[in-house]
Protein backbone atom coordinates (compact mmCIF):
# COMPACT_ATOMS: atom_id res chain seq x y z
CA UNK A 1 0.00 0.00 0.00
CA UNK A 2 1.46 3.08 -1.00
CA UNK A 3 1.11 6.61 0.48
CA UNK A 4 0.43 9.83 -1.40
CA UNK A 5 1.38 13.02 0.25
CA UNK A 6 -0.72 15.47 -0.40
CA UNK A 7 -1.17 19.60 0.52
CA UNK A 8 -3.63 20.94 2.63
CA UNK A 9 -3.07 24.63 1.73
CA UNK A 10 -7.14 24.50 0.40
CA UNK A 11 -8.25 21.88 3.16
CA UNK A 12 -7.60 23.80 5.99
CA UNK A 13 -10.20 26.80 4.45
CA UNK A 14 -12.67 27.20 6.57
CA UNK A 15 -15.66 27.06 4.40
CA UNK A 16 -15.43 24.95 0.93
CA UNK A 17 -14.04 26.05 -2.33
CA UNK A 18 -13.51 24.17 -5.30
CA UNK A 19 -10.26 23.40 -4.83
CA UNK A 20 -10.88 22.00 -0.90
CA UNK A 21 -13.66 20.01 -2.42
CA UNK A 22 -10.96 18.31 -4.89
CA UNK A 23 -8.47 17.66 -2.28
CA UNK A 24 -11.43 16.01 -0.28
CA UNK A 25 -12.62 13.81 -3.24
CA UNK A 26 -8.83 12.84 -4.17
CA UNK A 27 -8.11 11.08 -0.24
CA UNK A 28 -11.32 9.85 -0.45
CA UNK A 29 -10.73 8.05 -4.07
CA UNK A 30 -7.18 7.30 -2.51
CA UNK A 31 -8.69 5.37 0.29
CA UNK A 32 -11.07 3.64 -2.03
CA UNK A 33 -8.26 2.68 -4.21
CA UNK A 34 -6.55 0.98 -1.46
CA UNK A 35 -3.68 3.80 -0.85
CA UNK A 36 -2.57 5.19 2.64
CA UNK A 37 -2.59 9.17 2.49
CA UNK A 38 -1.28 11.98 4.41
CA UNK A 39 -1.61 15.45 4.50
CA UNK A 40 0.85 18.53 5.13
CA UNK A 41 -0.72 21.53 6.67
CA UNK A 42 0.92 24.61 7.98
CA UNK A 43 -0.99 25.56 10.99
CA UNK A 44 0.81 27.77 13.86
CA UNK A 45 1.35 25.21 16.27
CA UNK A 46 2.95 27.61 18.63
CA UNK A 47 2.63 26.16 22.17
CA UNK A 48 5.67 25.77 24.28
CA UNK A 49 4.23 23.11 26.63
CA UNK A 50 4.86 19.55 26.02
CA UNK A 51 2.30 16.88 25.10
CA UNK A 52 0.17 20.00 23.16
CA UNK A 53 1.41 19.43 19.84
CA UNK A 54 -2.17 17.77 19.19
CA UNK A 55 -4.37 20.59 20.87
CA UNK A 56 -1.97 23.20 19.08
CA UNK A 57 -2.67 21.72 16.01
CA UNK A 58 -6.46 21.63 16.01
CA UNK A 59 -7.26 24.68 17.76
CA UNK A 60 -8.05 27.26 14.98
CA UNK A 61 -7.68 30.30 17.51
CA UNK A 62 -4.05 30.19 17.38
CA UNK A 63 -3.72 32.51 14.49
CA UNK A 64 -0.86 34.50 15.52
CA UNK A 65 2.05 35.81 13.03
CA UNK A 66 5.33 34.62 13.07
CA UNK A 67 8.14 37.34 13.85
CA UNK A 68 9.65 38.64 10.77
CA UNK A 69 13.04 37.05 11.73
CA UNK A 70 11.39 33.86 12.09
CA UNK A 71 9.36 33.77 9.27
CA UNK A 72 12.44 34.33 7.18
CA UNK A 73 14.66 31.80 8.99
CA UNK A 74 12.01 29.56 8.23
CA UNK A 75 11.40 30.29 5.24
CA UNK A 76 15.40 30.18 4.26
CA UNK A 77 15.90 26.81 6.41
CA UNK A 78 13.11 25.27 3.78
CA UNK A 79 15.42 26.26 0.54
CA UNK A 80 18.33 24.69 2.08
CA UNK A 81 16.29 21.65 2.32
CA UNK A 82 16.99 21.60 5.62
CA UNK A 83 13.54 21.39 7.18
CA UNK A 84 11.75 18.46 8.33
CA UNK A 85 8.49 18.45 8.49
CA UNK A 86 6.58 17.22 11.79
CA UNK A 87 4.71 14.26 12.39
CA UNK A 88 1.43 14.87 13.92
CA UNK A 89 0.62 12.09 16.89
CA UNK A 90 -3.06 11.63 17.34
CA UNK A 91 -4.73 10.38 20.39
CA UNK A 92 -7.78 9.50 21.78
CA UNK A 93 -7.94 12.38 24.48
CA UNK A 94 -8.41 15.28 21.42
CA UNK A 95 -11.39 14.70 19.31
CA UNK A 96 -10.79 15.60 15.86
CA UNK A 97 -12.83 16.32 12.74
CA UNK A 98 -13.76 13.47 10.81
CA UNK A 99 -13.72 15.57 7.87
CA UNK A 100 -10.89 14.63 6.20
CA UNK A 101 -9.66 11.06 5.84
CA UNK A 102 -6.35 10.50 5.80
CA UNK A 103 -3.75 7.99 7.70
CA UNK A 104 -1.21 10.51 8.66
CA UNK A 105 -0.45 13.97 9.22
CA UNK A 106 2.88 15.96 9.04
CA UNK A 107 2.84 20.06 9.99
CA UNK A 108 5.26 22.95 9.57
CA UNK A 109 4.11 26.17 10.58
CA UNK A 110 3.85 28.68 7.96
CA UNK A 111 5.18 26.25 5.47
CA UNK A 112 2.57 27.38 3.18
CA UNK A 113 3.25 31.04 3.68
CA UNK A 114 6.81 31.46 3.80
CA UNK A 115 7.63 28.98 0.70
CA UNK A 116 5.44 31.67 -1.36
CA UNK A 117 7.06 34.51 0.10
CA UNK A 118 10.40 33.00 -0.47
CA UNK A 119 9.63 32.16 -4.43
CA UNK A 120 8.05 35.46 -5.06
CA UNK A 121 11.45 36.98 -3.44
CA UNK A 122 14.01 35.36 -4.75
CA UNK A 123 12.53 32.17 -7.29
CA UNK A 124 13.72 29.68 -4.46
CA UNK A 125 11.36 26.64 -3.63
CA UNK A 126 11.37 24.99 -0.33
CA UNK A 127 12.64 21.58 0.62
CA UNK A 128 10.96 19.90 3.17
CA UNK A 129 11.93 16.48 4.62
CA UNK A 130 9.20 14.04 5.49
CA UNK A 131 10.09 11.60 8.32
CA UNK A 132 8.53 8.36 6.81
CA UNK A 133 8.94 9.56 3.05
CA UNK A 134 5.75 9.00 0.87
CA UNK A 135 5.44 7.40 -2.27
CA UNK A 136 4.05 10.59 -3.82
CA UNK A 137 4.18 14.43 -2.81
CA UNK A 138 0.96 15.68 -4.69
CA UNK A 139 0.20 19.13 -4.65
CA UNK A 140 -3.26 20.22 -5.54
CA UNK A 141 -2.69 23.95 -6.43
CA UNK A 142 0.65 24.93 -7.77
CA UNK A 143 3.17 25.87 -5.06
CA UNK A 144 6.72 26.18 -4.55
CA UNK A 145 6.73 23.15 -2.12
CA UNK A 146 8.92 19.94 -2.87
CA UNK A 147 9.60 17.11 -0.86
CA UNK A 148 12.86 15.55 -0.72
CA UNK A 149 13.66 11.95 -2.79
CA UNK A 150 10.20 11.85 -3.97
CA UNK A 151 8.02 12.64 -7.29
CA UNK A 152 5.92 15.77 -7.62
CA UNK A 153 2.73 15.61 -9.22
CA UNK A 154 0.77 18.89 -9.72
CA UNK A 155 -2.57 19.05 -10.53
CA UNK A 156 -3.67 22.17 -12.69
CA UNK A 157 -7.45 23.45 -12.54
CA UNK A 158 -7.67 26.91 -14.88
CA UNK A 159 -5.21 29.32 -16.43
CA UNK A 160 -8.12 31.75 -15.75
CA UNK A 161 -5.41 34.37 -14.24
CA UNK A 162 -4.30 34.36 -17.91
CA UNK A 163 -7.07 33.44 -20.02
CA UNK A 164 -9.25 36.48 -18.58
CA UNK A 165 -6.88 38.48 -16.03
CA UNK A 166 -9.17 41.22 -15.65
CA UNK A 167 -11.27 38.97 -13.92
CA UNK A 168 -9.16 38.10 -11.23
CA UNK A 169 -7.03 39.62 -8.54
CA UNK A 170 -3.75 37.22 -8.67
CA UNK A 171 -1.16 38.43 -8.94
CA UNK A 172 -0.32 37.60 -12.73
CA UNK A 173 3.34 37.33 -12.79
CA UNK A 174 3.79 35.35 -9.68
CA UNK A 175 0.50 32.91 -10.98
CA UNK A 176 3.19 32.36 -14.51
CA UNK A 177 6.03 31.79 -13.03
CA UNK A 178 4.71 29.37 -10.33
CA UNK A 179 3.07 27.45 -12.77
CA UNK A 180 5.81 27.50 -15.53
CA UNK A 181 7.82 25.86 -12.21
CA UNK A 182 5.59 23.10 -11.74
CA UNK A 183 5.44 22.29 -15.25
CA UNK A 184 9.36 22.15 -15.06
CA UNK A 185 9.76 20.12 -11.98
CA UNK A 186 6.42 17.80 -11.50
CA UNK A 187 6.75 14.16 -13.00
CA UNK A 188 3.44 14.67 -13.57
CA UNK A 189 0.76 17.03 -13.94
CA UNK A 190 -3.03 16.49 -13.95
CA UNK A 191 -5.36 18.74 -15.55
CA UNK A 192 -8.46 18.91 -14.50
CA UNK A 193 -10.17 19.00 -18.90
CA UNK A 194 -9.40 18.44 -21.98
CA UNK A 195 -9.63 22.37 -22.24
CA UNK A 196 -6.89 23.10 -19.27
CA UNK A 197 -4.55 21.03 -21.03
CA UNK A 198 -5.08 22.66 -24.43
CA UNK A 199 -4.67 26.21 -22.41
CA UNK A 200 -1.84 24.60 -20.55
CA UNK A 201 0.18 23.43 -24.11
CA UNK A 202 -1.18 27.09 -25.74
CA UNK A 203 0.99 29.42 -22.45
CA UNK A 204 3.58 26.71 -22.15
CA UNK A 205 6.39 24.57 -23.84
CA UNK A 206 5.85 21.32 -22.15
CA UNK A 207 5.48 17.36 -22.93
CA UNK A 208 1.97 16.68 -23.50
CA UNK A 209 2.60 13.02 -22.55
CA UNK A 210 3.18 14.59 -19.46
CA UNK A 211 -0.06 16.03 -18.85
CA UNK A 212 -2.69 13.37 -17.39
CA UNK A 213 -6.92 14.60 -17.87
CA UNK A 214 -8.16 13.43 -14.43
CA UNK A 215 -11.08 15.56 -14.77
CA UNK A 216 -13.22 15.73 -11.08
CA UNK A 217 -15.96 13.68 -9.45
CA UNK A 218 -19.06 14.54 -7.03
CA UNK A 219 -18.71 13.96 -3.89
CA UNK A 220 -21.51 11.49 -2.41
CA UNK A 221 -23.27 13.39 0.71
CA UNK A 222 -24.06 10.91 3.27
CA UNK A 223 -27.60 11.57 4.95
CA UNK A 224 -27.38 12.11 8.94
CA UNK A 225 -30.55 12.24 11.27
CA UNK A 226 -29.11 14.99 13.27
CA UNK A 227 -29.33 17.74 10.31
CA UNK A 228 -32.57 19.77 9.18
CA UNK A 229 -34.98 17.69 7.18
CA UNK A 230 -35.44 18.40 3.82
CA UNK A 231 -38.93 20.23 4.07
CA UNK A 232 -38.04 22.44 6.93
CA UNK A 233 -34.66 23.48 5.15
CA UNK A 234 -37.04 25.22 2.06
CA UNK A 235 -39.75 26.15 4.45
CA UNK A 236 -37.07 28.25 6.51
CA UNK A 237 -36.19 30.07 2.91
CA UNK A 238 -39.64 30.17 1.75
CA UNK A 239 -38.96 27.88 -1.20
CA UNK A 240 -41.20 25.23 -2.88
CA UNK A 241 -40.29 22.07 -4.11
CA UNK A 242 -39.41 22.60 -8.26
CA UNK A 243 -40.42 26.30 -7.81
CA UNK A 244 -37.18 28.56 -8.04
CA UNK A 245 -34.28 29.24 -9.88
CA UNK A 246 -30.85 28.27 -8.78
CA UNK A 247 -27.24 30.00 -9.25
CA UNK A 248 -23.98 28.33 -7.23
CA UNK A 249 -20.94 30.60 -7.18
CA UNK A 250 -19.05 33.26 -5.69
CA UNK A 251 -20.34 36.76 -6.68
CA UNK A 252 -17.34 37.71 -8.93
CA UNK A 253 -17.08 38.86 -12.11
CA UNK A 254 -16.08 35.49 -13.75
CA UNK A 255 -18.79 33.30 -12.50
CA UNK A 256 -21.13 36.31 -14.73
CA UNK A 257 -23.82 36.74 -11.72
CA UNK A 258 -24.45 39.63 -12.74
CA UNK A 259 -25.64 39.07 -16.16
CA UNK A 260 -27.57 36.02 -14.50
CA UNK A 261 -29.61 38.39 -12.24
CA UNK A 262 -30.31 40.89 -14.87
CA UNK A 263 -31.89 37.98 -17.06
CA UNK A 264 -33.80 37.25 -14.34
CA UNK A 265 -35.46 40.62 -13.35
CA UNK A 266 -36.03 40.80 -17.11
CA UNK A 267 -38.27 37.78 -16.71
CA UNK A 268 -41.88 37.39 -16.13
CA UNK A 269 -42.21 35.23 -13.35
CA UNK A 270 -43.09 34.64 -9.66
CA UNK A 271 -40.55 32.15 -9.04
CA UNK A 272 -37.26 33.19 -6.81
CA UNK A 273 -33.95 33.42 -7.77
CA UNK A 274 -31.70 31.62 -5.09
CA UNK A 275 -28.17 32.49 -5.19
CA UNK A 276 -25.64 30.26 -3.33
CA UNK A 277 -22.33 32.18 -2.88
CA UNK A 278 -20.51 34.06 -1.27
CA UNK A 279 -19.57 37.64 -2.06
CA UNK A 280 -15.74 38.52 -3.50
CA UNK A 281 -13.82 41.09 -6.02
CA UNK A 282 -16.01 43.46 -7.31
CA UNK A 283 -19.69 41.55 -6.18
CA UNK A 284 -21.19 45.07 -5.68
CA UNK A 285 -20.43 45.78 -8.80
CA UNK A 286 -21.59 42.82 -10.66
CA UNK A 287 -25.11 42.83 -8.19
CA UNK A 288 -26.09 46.66 -8.45
CA UNK A 289 -27.08 46.59 -11.95
CA UNK A 290 -29.23 43.91 -11.43
CA UNK A 291 -30.64 44.74 -8.29
CA UNK A 292 -31.87 48.45 -9.56
CA UNK A 293 -33.53 46.63 -12.37
CA UNK A 294 -35.09 43.93 -10.26
CA UNK A 295 -36.72 47.09 -7.88
CA UNK A 296 -39.16 46.27 -5.20
CA UNK A 297 -39.33 42.41 -6.41
CA UNK A 298 -35.61 41.87 -4.47
CA UNK A 299 -37.42 41.66 -1.19
CA UNK A 300 -39.91 39.16 -2.25
CA UNK A 301 -38.01 37.21 -4.84
CA UNK A 302 -34.20 37.41 -4.03
CA UNK A 303 -32.81 34.84 -2.11
CA UNK A 304 -28.76 35.17 -1.31
CA UNK A 305 -27.58 32.30 0.88
CA UNK A 306 -23.95 33.29 1.49
CA UNK A 307 -22.85 29.45 2.64
CA UNK A 308 -25.02 26.16 3.03
CA UNK A 309 -23.47 22.99 4.10
CA UNK A 310 -23.14 20.25 2.18
CA UNK A 311 -26.12 18.38 2.58
CA UNK A 312 -28.24 22.14 1.92
CA UNK A 313 -26.76 22.21 -1.13
CA UNK A 314 -27.78 19.31 -2.13
CA UNK A 315 -31.29 20.07 -1.17
CA UNK A 316 -31.37 23.15 -3.34
CA UNK A 317 -29.89 20.78 -6.03
CA UNK A 318 -32.84 18.36 -6.15
CA UNK A 319 -35.43 21.03 -5.76
CA UNK A 320 -34.72 23.79 -7.97
CA UNK A 321 -36.67 24.16 -11.24
CA UNK A 322 -33.96 24.45 -12.83
CA UNK A 323 -30.07 25.55 -12.74
CA UNK A 324 -28.04 28.33 -14.45
CA UNK A 325 -24.71 28.92 -14.72
CA UNK A 326 -23.07 30.70 -17.16
CA UNK A 327 -20.00 31.10 -16.58
CA UNK A 328 -17.35 33.45 -18.27
CA UNK A 329 -14.80 30.89 -17.99
CA UNK A 330 -14.58 26.83 -15.88
CA UNK A 331 -11.31 24.75 -15.58
CA UNK A 332 -13.62 22.46 -14.61
CA UNK A 333 -17.05 23.39 -13.56
CA UNK A 334 -18.07 21.50 -10.60
CA UNK A 335 -21.75 23.01 -10.15
CA UNK A 336 -23.51 21.81 -13.16
CA UNK A 337 -21.92 18.51 -12.39
CA UNK A 338 -23.66 18.29 -9.22
CA UNK A 339 -26.90 19.90 -10.57
CA UNK A 340 -26.93 17.29 -12.90
CA UNK A 341 -26.56 14.59 -10.84
CA UNK A 342 -29.47 15.53 -8.95
CA UNK A 343 -31.90 15.62 -11.85
CA UNK A 344 -31.64 19.22 -12.12
CA UNK A 345 -31.91 20.50 -15.66
CA UNK A 346 -29.02 22.68 -16.18
CA UNK A 347 -28.22 25.79 -18.51
CA UNK A 348 -24.73 26.72 -19.01
CA UNK A 349 -22.12 28.45 -20.91
CA UNK A 350 -21.24 27.38 -24.72
CA UNK A 351 -17.60 28.20 -23.66
CA UNK A 352 -14.21 26.46 -22.06
CA UNK A 353 -14.86 23.41 -20.42
CA UNK A 354 -18.61 23.15 -19.59
CA UNK A 355 -19.44 21.44 -22.97
CA UNK A 356 -16.88 18.77 -22.61
CA UNK A 357 -18.67 18.56 -18.69
CA UNK A 358 -22.27 18.86 -19.57
CA UNK A 359 -22.46 16.72 -23.02
CA UNK A 360 -25.72 16.47 -24.37
CA UNK A 361 -27.44 17.18 -21.19
CA UNK A 362 -27.77 21.02 -20.68
CA UNK A 363 -28.87 24.31 -22.69
CA UNK A 364 -26.12 26.55 -23.75
CA UNK A 365 -26.12 29.73 -23.93
CA UNK A 366 -23.38 32.75 -25.06
CA UNK A 367 -22.26 33.79 -21.82
CA UNK A 368 -21.97 37.12 -22.27
CA UNK A 369 -25.60 37.59 -23.72
CA UNK A 370 -28.30 38.47 -21.33
CA UNK A 371 -31.06 37.87 -24.05
CA UNK A 372 -29.71 34.43 -24.48
CA UNK A 373 -29.40 33.86 -20.85
CA UNK A 374 -32.59 35.29 -20.43
CA UNK A 375 -33.80 32.97 -23.17
CA UNK A 376 -32.78 29.88 -22.12
CA UNK A 377 -34.33 30.39 -18.78
CA UNK A 378 -38.22 31.33 -20.03
CA UNK A 379 -37.79 28.39 -22.25
CA UNK A 380 -37.35 25.58 -19.29
CA UNK A 381 -40.12 27.30 -17.03
CA UNK A 382 -42.27 26.64 -19.75
CA UNK A 383 -41.33 23.70 -21.14
CA UNK A 384 -41.78 20.85 -18.83
CA UNK A 385 -41.12 17.99 -21.56
CA UNK A 386 -37.88 19.22 -22.29
CA UNK A 387 -36.99 19.97 -18.11
CA UNK A 388 -38.20 16.34 -17.69
CA UNK A 389 -35.48 15.03 -20.95
CA UNK A 390 -32.60 17.19 -19.25
CA UNK A 391 -33.33 15.62 -15.89
CA UNK A 392 -32.81 12.28 -17.33
CA UNK A 393 -30.06 12.92 -20.05
CA UNK A 394 -27.82 14.89 -16.90
CA UNK A 395 -28.36 11.95 -14.67
CA UNK A 396 -26.79 10.02 -17.42
CA UNK A 397 -23.57 11.88 -17.86
CA UNK A 398 -23.19 12.72 -14.53
CA UNK A 399 -22.31 9.23 -13.89
CA UNK A 400 -19.44 9.40 -16.75
CA UNK A 401 -17.72 11.69 -13.44
CA UNK A 402 -18.59 8.58 -10.92
CA UNK A 403 -15.78 7.65 -8.41
CA UNK A 404 -14.65 4.85 -9.93
CA UNK A 405 -14.07 6.46 -13.34
CA UNK A 406 -12.34 8.92 -11.45
CA UNK A 407 -10.28 5.99 -9.97
CA UNK A 408 -9.43 4.91 -13.14
CA UNK A 409 -8.15 8.15 -14.18
CA UNK A 410 -5.94 8.62 -10.97
CA UNK A 411 -4.38 4.70 -11.73
CA UNK A 412 -3.15 6.67 -14.71
CA UNK A 413 -1.73 9.74 -13.35
CA UNK A 414 -0.10 7.52 -10.59
CA UNK A 415 0.99 4.70 -13.07
CA UNK A 416 5.18 4.06 -12.44
CA UNK A 417 4.70 6.11 -9.61
CA UNK A 418 3.10 4.51 -6.85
Amino acid sequence: MSKVLIDGFNLALRHGTGIQTYGMTLLRTLVEMGHSTAVLYDRPSVYKETGLDEVSFWDRAEESELPRRKFLLSAARGAAGIDRLQRIEFSDRVIRPPKIPFTEVYNRPRAFQTSIALFRKTGLLSRFRAPRKPAVWHATYPLPVRVRGVPTVTTIHDLIPLKLPYTTLDDKRYFYRIVKRALRDSTRIAAVSECTKRDILSFFDVDPDRIVVTHQAFLETPDSPDLVPEDRFLKLHGLDPGSFILFVGNIEPKKNVGRVLKAYAALDTELPLVIVGRKAWLSDDELGPGLRQLGWREKTQLRMLDYVTRRELDILYRNARLFVFPSLYEGFGLPPLEAMKHGCPVITSSTSSLPEVCGDAAVYVDPRSQKEIRGAMERLLEDDELCRDLSGRGREQAKKFSAENYAKRLAVLYEGLI
